[in-house]
């Protein structure tokens, strides 16, 4: 009897340990902090509107990153192995100017604790991330801006083949609606909440954007 009685624990230690094991394994995200002025769209997506133009940003997350080199607009005609999401944080954005004149400018950063720091362009990011052969013109297809024929905000909606085209302008045209990934430095992992700043000018206009985001972990029901 004595020996059930210690046995007793031991089983339930046990049980309890399979149950949490057979769980669904955690998922780290990242999702906007909803404020007045952000519209948070699926959970994933933050959109605000200023007086000159509609900005929507949304995570990416390293599959979405290799997604994006299965469309013909993002990838390069040529063969080449896909670039797996370098150790960085990824952002799909859609801007859509409502002006009657272009938009200028357009900047994007990360502010995380004191440290504020400029996305990669296609030539740094490069440099520092080569990846495979030809990754500096794959990196230049994949973060190059392209005009946005549909009037979706969210990632999941736009089809990125057919809504969307390679756009020559280094400014933003009156009413067009532009899209493009950008690529930002890592965001330390003693920091949950961060900024990402989208900067443009409208005429005699600057303007800074802050998007709020925070890290969560989860577990994936599905």
């Amino acid at each position: 009897m004595q020996r059930k009685r210690r046995l007793l624990p031991v089983l339930l230690f046990t049980a309890a340990f399979l149950q949490c094991s057979a769980k669904a394994p955690i998922i780290r995200d990242t999702v906007p902090v909803q404020r007045p002025e952000i519209d948070v769209l699926e959970k994933r997506t933050a959109l605000i509107r200023t007086a000159e133009c509609d900005i929507a940003v949304t995570p990416l997350s390293a599959d979405q990153w290799m997604s994006f080199q299965e469309k013909d607009a993002f990838r390069l005609k040529t063969y080449y192995s896909p670039i797996p999401l370098p150790p960085c944080e990824a952002y799909f954005i859609i801007l859509a100017n409502t002006m009657e004149q272009p938009l200028a400018d357009v900047t994007i950063s990360r502010t995380a604790g004191q440290s504020t720091e400029q996305a990669f362009t296609a030539e740094t990011l490069a440099e520092k991330y080569p990846g495979v052969q030809k990754s500096d013109e794959a990196y230049a297809r994949l973060l190059s801006v392209h005009r946005l024929l549909s009037f979706e905000y969210e990632l999941k909606k736009v089809d990125l083949d057919d809504d969307t085209l390679l756009y020559p302008f280094p400014f933003i045209l009156p009413l067009d609606r532009v899209c493009f990934i950008t690529v930002l430095p890592a965001v330390p992992k003693d920091i949950r909440h961060y900024t990402v700043s989208v900067s443009y000018s409208a005429g005699s206009v600057k303007k800074n954007v802050d998007f709020s985001f925070t890290r969560i972990e989860h577990r994936d029901e599905e």
